[in-house]
């Protein structure tokens, strides 16, 4: 190789080494603002990093982060799309990814949508125990809305009476212990941020202990394999009916 070669090498290579000096930067200043709880700033330094490689799972974690703690959990959502589709992680940071999916929308109130990425997240890694509990959390919450909103029939419009004044009490009484409820137990679990992911938070309150809410998901499981065991009976009814005409036939 020619001096020219040598030094056309020597100058891809360290220009190279600055674009990866840079990408490392902005993250590491990112993740310092962050701990600062400057989000704002952090959001700034993530994005300056994805300018330079827009595939940086460690820049797509820290700017879904900053975007969840600055309350723009939609956005946050979209970013974490993304990055479960990124091809090099492993199963443990996928699962760390639907579970931050799963926060999000718990935060925005869609359970039946934090329930599916909170299951996605346990396919993914079953022994993680937090997950779990915020699973549960989320199927109780769900259930919770849909009782709610079959609890109010239809009534009719001439009965003005003691009964309409009392479901109204009730509901006053249902909506203040939900409130108070909520004050007990935080229903929008904190995301695991890509800085601390070695120290997981939990819901720091909660009426549930850990031993409920492995009865409440191991019933939930039940009730999903009895869902699966009647499809199945049905679809071989349908089979066995469907193969008793054709013998007629013939």
């Amino acid at each position: 190789m020619n001096k020219s070669g040598v030094l056309l090498l020597i100058i891809i290579l360290g220009t190279h080494f600055s674009w990866a000096q840079g990408i490392k930067t902005d993250i590491r200043k990112g993740n310092k603002l962050f701990k600062k709880e400057v989000f704002t700033d952090s959001e700034i330094s993530y994005r300056k990093a994805l300018q330079r490689d827009s595939t940086s799972t460690h820049a797509l974690f820290g700017l879904s982060d900053a975007l969840y703690k600055q309350g723009k959990e939609q956005e946050a959502v979209n970013y974490l799309e993304s990055l479960s589709n990124v091809q090099n992680l492993t199963n443990e940071e996928r699962a760390h990814v639907f579970h931050n999916i799963g926060n999000a929308f718990m935060k925005q109130k869609d359970f039946a949508k934090s329930v599916e990425a909170y299951k996605m997240s346990l396919r993914l890694n079953p022994n993680d125990d937090e997950t779990r509990y915020n699973l549960v959390l989320a199927q109780k919450q769900l259930q919770q809305n849909k009782q709610n909103q079959g609890g109010g029939g239809n009534n009719n419009e001439n009965d003005q009476s003691d009964k309409d004044k009392n479901k109204d009490k009730n509901q006053e009484q249902q909506n203040q212990d939900q409130k108070d409820q909520n004050k007990e137990n935080p229903q929008q679990p904190q995301n695991r941020d890509e800085n601390k992911s070695d120290q997981p938070q939990k819901n720091q309150e909660s009426e549930m202990t850990p031993q409920q809410a492995e009865q409440i998901l191991e019933a939930y499981k039940q009730d999903e394999n009895k869902t699966r065991q009647k499809v199945e009976r049905e679809k071989q009814k349908k089979q066995r009916a469907a193969s008793a005409k054709i013998k007629k036939k013939w």
